[in-house]
């Protein structure tokens, strides 16, 4: 039997490890968003990424809120006046792409106290009744 703090550690890296990888990828994205190939892989990734996850409440929210944090935090101005996420086409995709992409996280998770396996988990075999 596993102690509970042992589970609720668990958990809590995860979600921390998580955060830390959207965070990577979301500077990632940033940084070669200026280019289409870049842009590209970043609107691509992210979603692939969080879908990918398994749908739990303590996995998919953290990468997505990483990515889109990163991503939005960037696209304040600099002290030196510069900004990394520009004012042209690319930069408004990938901000569109950030504050979807966490909804995106969000909606296709289970209900909360729902009884239903979420989509990628495979349900348990039942007995046949005989």
């Amino acid at each position: 039997m596993t102690r509970p703090w042992v589970r609720y550690a668990g958990h809590t890296a995860a979600a921390v490890g998580l955060l830390v990888l959207g965070v990577a990828l979301g500077w990632i994205g940033t940084v070669t968003h200026g280019r289409l190939p870049g842009l590209l892989l970043g609107l691509v990734a992210a979603p692939a990424i969080v879908l990918a996850l398994p749908a739990r409440w303590s996995v998919r929210p953290f990468f997505a809120l990483g990515w889109a944090g990163l991503v939005l935090w960037s696209s304040q101005s600099r002290p030196a006046g510069g900004y990394l996420v520009g004012a042209d086409a690319a930069g408004y995709v990938l901000l569109a792409a950030a504050v979807l992409l966490l909804p995106l996280s969000v909606v296709t998770l289970p209900r909360i106290g729902s009884r239903e396996p979420a989509p990628d988990q495979p349900t348990a075999p039942t007995k046949p009744v005989r």
